[in-house]
């Protein structure tokens, strides 16, 4: 009865009949939408209730900063060098001299360096800082950089808190927290399957300036206690939370501390960016 009802409606006024059955949908679909809602609300609280009541449980990720700024960095770094290569021609031709050369680059290198202030590009050559974020405790971070020590091997920057909770095996010298560190050079450590001595110091460019900084060697790993994590690329810290294909790294590997106010320093004079980054953020015990 109610169907040939509905049925007899809907030839009567099929447009305010299709209407209704449109607006009862909307609300049902909305409802369903709600009641999910409301549900991965609890679901969620009480993971996130049963991750602060945990130890040592992290929250891992990559991360990617200023991808914008990134990017224009990038495009103006590509105009100066076309707009510098006729110049390089002209020097190879002799057509122009050294000096004019030279005074061309200085030109072109104030004209990009008031762009890269006006646009505030600086800023992407330096990752975020979330160490003051009320939930944050540490912070395990490692950064690829334009610090080398030869052509093809960069130097890997960790933070304060992975240096300090990396429990390295040392054959000789300190680990980067336990070395005294000084304004004259950067500390770094080597694994002693290099060819490197405590105390060596060595060139560490920055960008395209070779020797910009100097490091000194303060300590070699044991790369035979190392040797299958170096082909696995995988660590632990002393905690035994692993951090497997994190901290990525190999026999020629040297390691540094990532300082924001020296390396801040050094970039107002040589290029310095910091590369995308790993890292993983251990949350405070008292977190409610």
């Amino acid at each position: 009865m109610i169907f040939k009802y509905a049925v007899k409606q809907l030839k009567r006024r099929p447009f305010m009949t299709i209407l209704i059955l449109f607006q009862f949908a909307v609300i049902t679909l909305l409802i369903s939408m709600i009641l999910t809602k409301i549900s991965s609300y609890f679901v969620t609280s009480n993971l996130i209730k049963k991750i602060c009541e945990g130890d040592s449980y992290y929250i891992q990720y990559d991360i990617s900063y200023s991808i914008e700024k990134d990017d224009r960095a990038g495009e103006l770094s590509n105009a100066f060098d076309a707009e510098f290569q006729p110049y390089l021609d002209k020097l190879n031709n002799q057509e122009i001299t050294q000096e004019e050369l030279e005074k061309k680059y200085k030109e072109l290198d104030k004209k990009y360096d008031k762009i890269f202030k006006e646009e505030n590009l600086d800023e992407c050559s330096a990752p975020p800082d979330i160490s003051k974020l009320p939930y944050v405790g540490k912070i395990y971070a490692y950064y690829d950089s334009t610090l080398t020590y030869t052509p093809d091997d960069l130097i890997t920057l960790l933070s304060t808190d992975y240096i300090n909770d990396l429990n390295f095996k040392m054959q000789s010298g300190n680990w980067l927290s336990d070395a005294e560190q000084t304004d004259d050079y950067l500390n770094l450590v080597a694994f002693s399957s290099s060819n490197y001595n405590i105390g060596d110091v060595i060139d560490v460019s920055m960008g395209d300036v070779d020797g910009a900084i100097k490091g000194k060697i303060v300590g070699l790993a044991d790369y035979s206690y190392y040797k299958e994590i170096c082909e696995h690329g995988s660590f632990e810290t002393d905690n035994y939370l692993s951090l497997d294909n994190m901290l990525q790294f190999n026999s020629a590997t040297i390691f540094a501390e990532y300082s924001p106010d020296f390396f801040e320093e050094k970039a107002k004079k040589y290029f310095f960016f910091l590369e995308p980054f790993s890292q993983s953020v251990k949350l405070k015990d008292d977190i409610t």
